[in-house]
Parts: structure tokens; C-alpha cells; sequence
């Protein structure tokens, strides 16, 4: 979210957490109800984290499960330590580089992510060459492709999306790929520029939209947007291909939207930010209010899972809190709001 309405929106997301918290962890008064391109729509019902609804075949171990059983009660906390940091919109956890997660600022910042520990210290600030940053409000880790634009399985990238449009008045908006940086934890901060960066400008089937969120689906070499309307409701679910992004094209590229997502009918239901895990069978949708977690089966739709029943995860009381990130093998989540030295939360099943 640009600056400018995001402090109106901050003391009502504020207020709202703490009573919807106050009734039910999480809860944000939707479900997770989705329509597809063939019309099929599913009615849900949230599913409070602070009760046991276990669905059937829950993945064992994965945070879904959890989610489902009401085991998410508080999350261990670090304040980080990342000075420029002072407005996270999206957030990644890298599968490769054991105890490094990414960040990145809402618009007002240059072209630039963050990586730090788990312990919330500053690893690096890494600059993309020839990148713009109008207004970044998601990221994701995906795959990196080779010499000829095709995904590729044995290498990462980092994912930016240059997608917020709070007006809906750009005429296309921008998603960035950049080869993930090599970061250890418990190395010394470094400050970098990275080359190889590509874009991919691209615009909606249906004219301009709002969104925040990003996921990137690995298992098939593409990537999914979910629009935000910030008074909640029904958004569009839009999907477009990691390869092809330096084709000659005579008109800039459509995505193809795919079906419909209904979060709930208020504020707190916008969708923020999302993320998928490498294995492509957790979905976490996160809204002001809780995180949305979707069990995939192998080889479902995506528009489809998101038609399906979430179990609901909490989310902390915030000022103003967007980002999300699974971690590699889905047995725990990440959330960070916006604000100087923010708290990253990490919610993992309740001990016995």
C-alpha cells in the first residue's frame, strides 16, 4: 500500500485485530470462498484457530494441520535489527540457505531487499540493477531460469512484484526476478548491487487492479496474483508463466484470470500478501486479520484450492501488518509488519 492511506487505514486495522483477536484469534469474518474461470463457486466457513477442526487429510506436520487442530497459540518473536526496514510489505524464506529470510519496503524505497537471520540481524542489503520501485507490496522465492528464460529446479530467485495500484489507474505494473544473493546466517552485513535482473510488465484481463499479493507455483512454472479491495469482497485470482518474460511482443502481455477469491466482506479480510510452498501443497493467504492456510492436493487447480475450506492461523496484533512466508517444508509460518525494528513472528504448533 502507497503512502498516504495506509495512516487512515493503520489505527482501524489496529482497533480491528484487537476485537477480532479479543473474540477469536485470527478471525477476520470471511472464509475462504472461491470462483473459478468455469463458474463453480464453494461457500466456506472460517475455521477459528483457538478450536480443533481437523480437516480430513490434513498433511501431517505441516502447519495446515496445525492450524486445523487449534495448535498455533503465540509465536516466538525477534525484533529486528534492519535499520532501513521500516515498512515490510513482502516477506520469503529462503530454502537454501539455512536460518536467511528476505524483506523488502513498501513504495517510498529504491529497488532494494533485505536479508536477515532468524535471529533478526542484518545480513545484507542487495540493490537490483536497473529495477524501479513504484510501489512493491509482495515477494516470493521461485525458481531461477536458464540461458533460455525456462525454469530451472536446482537454483532460486527472488521474485519482487511492483503490483499496488491503490486508485487502479497504472496502466501495467511490474514483476521483478532476481538470482536469490548468496547469504550465510551469522555472516557480516554486506551491501551489494545484483545483476541479472528481469522483468516482466504485464497488465489484467479485466483493466487496472490493486494487489499485494504474489505466490509463485514451482511445480509448474508459474505464478498467481490476488487482487485487494481494501473494503473486502471479491477479488480476482490472475495466473502468468516464468518463462517467455523476454519475448518480443507487439502489446504488452495479459495475465490470465483465473477465478474469483471471497475473503469476507470487510476490511480485515483484504488480502495482503501470500505464499506457496516449494512442494506446491500449502497455500497461506494472509488478510489484516489471520492467515488463510489451503491444503493442495497433487495436481490441483489453484483457483479450486482456493474454493476449498481454509483452516485459519492467527496473526499478531499489529499496527499494520501485510506480509507472510512459509517456511520450506510448510511446518511453520513467518508474519512482519510494517514500522521501524518490526517483530517477525514465527507460529509453529504448540508444544504438549
Amino acid at each position: 500500500m502507497r503512502r498516504g492511506r495506509s495512516g487512515l487505514l493503520a489505527p482501524l486495522v489496529a482497533a480491528g485485530l484487537f476485537v477480532g483477536l479479543t473474540a477469536g484469534c485470527g478471525s477476520d469474518g470471511g472464509g475462504g470462498s472461491s470462483e473459478t474461470s468455469a463458474g463453480t463457486a464453494t461457500t466456506t466457513t472460517p475455521v477459528d484457530a483457538t478450536t480443533s477442526s481437523t480437516a480430513p487429510g490434513a498433511l501431517a506436520g505441516s502447519i495446515y494441520e496445525a492450524a486445523c487442530n487449534g495448535e498455533l497459540e503465540s509465536p516466538d518473536t525477534v525484533r529486528l535489527r534492519v535499520g532501513p526496514l521500516v515498512e515490510a510489505s513482502g516477506l520469503a524464506v529462503s530454502r537454501t540457505q539455512p536460518g536467511v529470510l528476505w524483506a523488502h519496503n513498501d513504495s517510498g524505497d529504491t529497488a532494494r531487499v533485505f536479508a536477515f537471520g532468524e535471529n533478526g540481524r542484518k545480513l545484507g542489503i542487495f540493490t537490483l540493477a536497473g529495477a524501479e520501485a513504484v510501489d512493491w507490496e509482495d515477494m516470493a522465492l521461485g525458481p531461477d531460469v536458464d540461458d533460455s528464460g525456462e525454469p530451472v529446479a536446482d537454483t532460486d530467485a527472488l521474485y519482487l512484484a511492483d503490483i499496488g495500484d491503490n486508485d487502479a489507474v497504472r496502466s501495467s505494473v511490474t514483476i521483478y526476478r532476481v538470482p536469490e544473493p548468496e547469504v550465510t546466517a551469522g555472516q557480516e552485513p554486506v551491501t551489494a548491487t545484483v545483476d541479472g535482473v528481469d522483468r516482466f510488465t504485464f497488465t489484467y484481463p479485466d483493466g487496472p487492479r490493486d494487489a499485494e499479493a504474489l505466490f509463485v507455483d514451482r511445480t509448474d512454472g508459474t505464478f498467481y496474483v490476488i487482487e485487494k479491495r481494501l473494503a473486502g469482497g471479491p477479488v480476482g485470482i490472475y495466473r502468468g508463466s516464468l518463462s517467455g518474460w523476454d519475448a518480443d511482443a507487439a502489446a504488452l502481455p495479459a495475465l490470465e484470470r483465473v477465478g474469483t477469491f471471497r475473503p469476507g466482506p470487510s476490511t480485515f479480510a483484504s488480502v495482503t500478501g501470500a505464499d506457496l510452498s516449494p512442494d506446491g501443497s500449502v497455500l497461506a493467504v494472509r488478510t489484516y486479520g489471520s492467515v488463510r492456510l489451503f491444503q493442495r492436493g497433487d495436481g490441483a487447480d489453484l483457483a479450486d484450492v482456493l474454493a476449498g475450506e481454509p483452516c485459519t492461523g492467527p496473526v499478531p496484533v499489529e499496527v499494520q501488518g501485510e506480509a507472510v512466508a512459509l517456511t520450506p517444508d510448510a511446518d511453520a509460518y513467518y508474519t512482519l509488519p510494517e514500522g521501524a525494528r518490526p517483530v517477525l513472528s514465527r507460529w509453529v504448533p504448540a508444544t504438549p
